[in-house]
């Protein structure tokens, strides 16, 4: 409670002390009789003032109104009135001794006033009373039963304030047993009596079940009740409720309203939720302006959701221009109040350098602070550094124990992970039936690459009973996502008819769309469906163009077709210099029958210095390799 008193005025010019229930005689007193100091020196010096006018006159000398403030003045006057029975004055007496205010402060005689007031029905006195025993307030020691006694008085007197006071302590056991049932009972008076705070705690209560059976529509009756009066956390359920329709019909726009209601008094959980709204479009039209504009509002509260959604405006340029630094200093606000989200978040800009410098360690840190609070991101990022040791010692069981942690809970990418590890026994027991196990719940969630290595595993038939229907199934779902390896596994099925129709132009589509993506098998795949004229019109150039490309990124066939082409000067400028050159790149990898045809160029002396030795050397790598051409030669 306030060490002062408020005096309101209405739009008629009277005024009455909101904590006062009591009334000057004839209405609301009219501050408007004391317009000039002359009217007032007139009315000090009448012979006779009732003790309403010197009450009256106290709460003007206090507030300022129409006399300037002066506590003394107004001390004297309650006084006056105090000695005479007036238990509002007797109160308004202690609040100034207990303040020091116009008087040397006093807690005895404050006490002494509080007491004549409350001995009088004075359920204001009996509150405050109660507020100094359980607080320690006005020199008095803290008693909680003391405390109670006051509050129950009041509370019986229809104070709405005690009745709540008691709801508070017989909730938290402070004082008193703890006791759900009482508090409600406490909390259903203030209620009635018209509490605002009680109405939107009697919400909160049935939405959550605390107290009484859990009924959500009884609580958006009373969050509404609540938030019409003006209660910004109520508004802000309410919405909620709408949002989610929880008690009430899903409506967003509803939800808005009243989210905006709550925004607009300043309530930072509001103003972020507005914000989201606004940002993905629910009961507003998409308006990323605005979503910024409401997160920083919230954000500058301190509000650390907000922060982080600020931070993500900023990073992505979300309603204001891209600011990787401005990110990082949102993200790391959020970061240290213990905000999860942004502590991933944070990770990730130190681990990949945006908006600061790459610091592995730092990364590891942040993802570990987030990973400790059941982060699932987080948990994946942090058991891949650790996997790869990255900003940390390398630790593959450790990084199997987060990759499991975020697994469980459901995340596709720790789950693919996990099923790596099992496939090629990191940090754990090589498992193959783990390892579907776990490729497959990412799978199914849409991971591409679990996609593509269940795909791989129904079709070599490892783990699971073979079946090229379903590999090529998992491949497609992959291959639309555009996982590149998918993508050329699908092209290969469509070529050979393997688990779908045999579809040679559909198989050039998902070859390409590979290659693109620089898978060199099929980029040197592609070179041979142009060349061979296979789902695709014949075009020499465009194969060697291809080829050239999968040779380049090392693919031993791409190399050998490249080869082929400078030999046969099919699609470029014969030169045998030259495919004797790729003939060797591919015959290194041990392609065979590359090896046998540097070993022709040696012994005929094709584009290298004729070498029979040197030819003797390469067919009997190939033979090795059982090339049969090569074995004829040797033989």
């Amino acid at each position: 409670m306030d060490a002062y008193l408020v005096l309101k005025v209405d739009s008629n010019g009277n005024a009455h002390d909101a904590s006062s229930s009591s009334s000057a005689p004839g209405g609301r007193w009219d501050v408007k009789m004391l317009a000039c100091k002359a009217a007032l020196k007139a009315y000090r010096k009448a012979a006779e003032l009732s003790v309403e006018d010197h009450l009256r006159l106290g709460d003007a000398y206090l507030n300022g109104i129409e006399v300037p403030a002066d506590a003394g003045e107004a001390f004297l006057w309650y006084r006056l009135a105090a000695k005479k029975g007036n238990a509002e004055a007797q109160f308004k007496l202690g609040r100034l001794y207990e303040a020091g205010r116009g008087v040397e402060k006093d807690n005895c005689k404050a006490m002494k006033w509080y007491v004549r007031a409350a001995g009088q029905q004075y359920v204001e006195a009996m509150f405050h009373l109660g507020v100094c025993y359980e607080k320690g307030l006005a020199g008095v020691s803290v008693c909680k039963s003391e405390a109670i006694c006051w509050y129950k008085r009041a509370s019986e007197k229809g104070h709405a304030q005690s009745a709540f006071a008691l709801y508070l302590l017989y909730e938290m056991g402070d004082g008193v047993d703890q006791d759900v049932g009482q508090s409600i009972q406490f909390l259903r008076r203030a209620v009635e009596l018209g509490h605002t705070e009680a109405q939107y705690r009697l919400g909160w209560a049935y939405e959550h079940g605390k107290g009484v059976d859990m009924n959500r529509t009884e609580a958006v009756v009373w969050y509404k009740i609540a938030a019409e009066a003006g209660h910004a956390e109520a508004a802000t359920c309410l919405g909620l409720c709408y949002q989610h329709g929880k008690g009430v019909p899903e409506d967003k726009v509803q939800a808005v309203k009243w989210y905006r209601k709550a925004a607009q008094q300043g309530h930072a959980a509001a103003q972020t939720n507005l914000g989201f709204c606004y940002e993905n479009g629910e009961g507003v039209e998409v308006n990323l302006v605005q979503a910024f504009e409401w997160y920083k509002k919230a954000a500058e509260q301190g509000h650390a959701a907000a922060e982080y959604n600020l931070g993500l405006c900023y990073e992505h340029g979300k309603g204001v221009a891209e600011d990787k630094v401005e990110a990082v200093k949102w993200y790391l606000r959020a970061a240290e109040k213990g905000y999860h989200h942004a502590q991933n978040n944070l990770g990730l800009c130190y681990d990949y350098g945006r908006g600061v410098e790459v610091d592995k360690a730092q990364a590891v840190t942040w993802y570990k602070l987030a990973a400790e609070q059941g982060h699932a991101i987080a948990q994946n990022n942090l058991g891949y550094c650790y996997e790869y040791g990255e900003g940390t010692e390398a630790d593959a069981a450790e990084a199997v124990k987060w990759y499991r942690m975020a697994a469980e809970q459901g995340e596709k990418h720790a789950q693919n992970n996990l099923g790596r590890c099992y496939r090629y026994g990191r940090g754990i027991g090589q498992s193959k039936q783990e390892a579907i196990m776990w490729y497959r719940k990412a799978a199914e969630q849409g991971h591409a690459s679990a996609q593509t290595n269940l795909g791989y595993f129904y079709e070599h038939g490892e783990g699971v009973p073979l079946c090229v229907y379903e590999s090529a199934r998992w491949y497609k779902l992959a291959a639309e996502q555009g996982e590149k390896h998918a993508q050329y596994c699908l092209g290969l099925c469509y070529f050979h008819g393997v688990g779908v129709p045999k579809h040679r132009a559909e198989a050039v589509k998902w070859y390409r769309k590979a290659a693109l993506q620089d898978v060199a098998s099929a980029q040197n795949n592609l070179g041979q469906c142009y060349e061979l004229g296979e789902g695709v019109g014949q075009d020499f150039c465009e194969a060697f163009r291809w080829y050239l490309r999968s040779g380049c990124r090392g693919e031993l066939h791409g190399q050998y077709n490249v080869a082929e082409c400078y030999w046969k000067g099919r699609g470029v400028e014969q030169d045998k210099a030259k495919a004797a050159t790729w003939y060797r790149k591919a015959a290194d990898q041990k392609l065979a029958p590359a090896m046998t045809a540097l070993a022709k160029c040696y012994e005929y002396g094709e584009g290298v210095e004729q070498d029979e030795g040197e030819a003797v050397i390469w067919y009997q790598r190939a033979a090795a390799e059982g090339d049969a051409e090569a074995v004829n030669r040797l033989a």
